[in-house]
């Protein structure tokens, strides 16, 4: 792909984070490498790495929902 296509793409997705809805709001940092940090003119894809919290409290929702098939 073309770097100004990885570039948008990226926008995009740190647009979106800033929008800071459900479940992105979980997310912390958001690190790019490989050849897109590099300044490859055409990357192959957009490497990115994403670090976030985990939401306990909805984990324990789902589980116990598919415990009781889901009778609260």
């Amino acid at each position: 792909m073309k770097r100004e296509r990885a570039t948008e793409m990226l926008h995009e997705m740190l647009d979106n984070l800033d929008a800071g809805s459900r479940p992105l709001d979980l997310v912390d940092e958001v690190y790019v490498f490989g050849s897109y940090a590099r300044g490859a003119l055409q990357p192959g894809d957009l490497d990115v790495a994403v670090v976030h919290r985990t939401d306990t409290e909805f984990t324990e929702h789902v589980v116990g929902a598919s415990c009781t098939g889901g009778i609260p």
